[in-house]
């Protein structure tokens, strides 16, 4: 938990986060009915996560904080930037459309959690290579 840590995510939040985002979302479908017409689990999981907590958005920072350090751990890569615009291009969903037609963008907490990433470059290095 430490990078949520340093990403002033409280600790509850990151691990419900993580939780959803490991062991499944299959529960989630019951108590939203609104979100079932799109099978792509970026899309579901950030419109649930957007939903849980609409202003701070402590749990989509959670969200891509996870899929960043998941996407480092897998690809150990040796340079940060280049594995970060990796993930960024190509696994980064940046924005939902909710049933109502509203658009949510998450372009704000994207650049935080990549920015912390590359602002402590020698500790995430080190960490991907435990």
């Amino acid at each position: 938990m430490k990078w949520t840590e340093k990403a002033g995510i409280p600790e509850g939040i990151a691990n419900i986060t993580n939780q959803v985002i490991d062991y499944g979302f299959n529960w989630v479908y019951s108590a939203k009915s609104d979100i079932k017409n799109n099978d792509d689990p970026r899309f579901l999981h950030l419109t649930y996560f957007y939903e849980m907590d609409p202003k701070n958005k402590n749990y989509i920072k959670a969200y891509y904080l996870h899929r960043v350090l998941d996407h480092l751990k897998e690809t150990r890569h040796k340079e940060l930037d280049k594995a970060l615009k990796e993930f960024e291009t190509e696994k980064c969903l940046i924005e939902i459309e909710r049933p109502n037609g509203q658009i949510i963008n998450f372009r704000k907490e994207i650049d935080d959690i990549l920015s912390l990433l590359r602002d402590n470059e020698n500790k995430v290095l080190a960490d991907i290579r435990k």
